[in-house]
C-alpha cells in the first residue's frame, strides 16, 4: 500500500512588514512551508501555487481586481494542527489576518484571483450577519412583550431578523440588506416617537 504524504503550506498575500516576519516564524516553527503570491500569480490556480501535480502555469493574467486585503491560504494541515495554528495566528502580537481559505479537492482548480473574489464577497456577507446579530442582542430584551405604541415596526424587524439569521448558510447579501433597511426605517420612526 502506497502511503501519500501532504505537504504542508502556507500561501500568503500582501502581508508584509513585522506581521509577515512573525507569521513566518511562526510557519518555520511548526516546519510549514511558505510561499509569497503576487498580483502576478492571481491567474494561477491554486493547485499550481501549491505545487501540485498535474496543474500547470495558466500563462494568462487574470482579468479581474487584485484584492487589495491581506490573505492567508493553507494547504495540508487538517485537524487538531489546523486548529492550533489558527489560534496561533490570531494571537499573533502584529495582528490577525482575517480573509483565510483552505485548499480542497473543491477548490484546487479555482485561479487564486477568483479564491479570492470569494473571500472578499463572504468577508462582507459576515459582516452584515453580524450587524444584524447585534442589533437583535441589543433590541430582544428591549422588546420582549413591550406593547406600547410605535414598538410593533421594531418587533417586526426583529422578527424578519431572527427568521433571518436562523437560514445560516443560506443567508444572501439581497436578504441581509432588506432586513438591515427595515431595522433603520424601524429605528427612525422609534426615535420620532421617542422625541415627539
Amino acid at each position: 500500500m502506497k502511503v501519500m504524504i501532504r505537504r504542508e503550506m502556507v500561501l500568503l498575500y500582501r502581508v508584509e512588514g513585522e506581521k509577515e516576519k512573525q507569521v513566518r516564524e511562526l510557519l518555520e516553527r511548526n516546519r510549514i512551508a511558505v510561499k509569497v503570491l503576487t498580483e502576478e500569480m492571481l491567474g494561477q490556480t491554486l493547485g499550481w501555487c501549491i505545487s501540485e501535480a498535474g496543474y500547470e502555469e495558466s500563462g494568462v493574467p487574470y482579468e479581474g481586481k487584485a484584492m487589495e486585503r491581506e490573505a492567508l491560504i493553507l494547504s495540508g494541515i487538517s485537524g487538531k494542527r489546523l486548529d492550533q495554528l489558527l489560534r496561533d495566528l490570531k494571537a499573533l502580537p502584529a495582528g490577525n489576518i482575517e480573509l483565510k481559505a483552505v485548499v480542497t479537492p473543491h477548490n484546487k482548480s479555482w485561479k487564486v484571483g477568483d479564491l479570492f473574489a470569494e473571500l472578499e464577497k463572504e468577508h462582507h456577507l459576515m459582516g452584515k450577519v453580524t450587524q444584524l446579530r447585534v442589533w437583535v442582542r441589543n433590541w430582544e430584551p428591549k422588546l420582549a412583550g413591550y406593547q406600547g405604541e410605535g414598538a410593533q415596526p421594531l418587533v417586526e424587524a426583529l422578527r424578519q431578523a431572527k427568521e433571518l439569521l436562523k437560514k445560516g448558510q443560506d443567508i444572501t447579501p439581497e436578504a441581509c440588506d432588506r432586513v438591515l433597511e427595515q431595522i433603520r426605517e424601524a429605528e427612525k420612526a422609534w426615535n420620532k416617537k421617542s422625541e415627539g
